[in-house]
């Protein structure tokens, strides 16, 4: 896969990704508009994420902290 300048500036390294689960950030989510798909990392522990759950476009996410949902198809747009 080519990736483009601007693509590449917003792609997490490796150092991110440690950064993340040092600073103890919950969870983090990846808009994969290639794949039309949500990913949803969380349970960070031991230098990585333990749970990575994927959702397509007919589904919903809850926020449990927050008491919200969101549905997937408005995050990515129409497919």
């Amino acid at each position: 896969m080519s990736t483009t300048p601007a693509l590449e500036k917003r792609l997490l390294t490796i150092d991110d990704y440690h950064a993340m689960i040092a600073a103890g950030i919950p969870h983090y989510w990846v808009v994969n508009l290639q794949e039309h798909q949500l990913e949803v990392y969380a349970q960070p522990a031991k230098g990585r994420y333990k749970l990575r759950q994927i959702y397509l476009l007919d589904e919903t996410v809850e926020i449990a902290s927050f008491g919200i949902e969101v549905e997937v198809e408005k995050l990515l747009g129409s497919a």
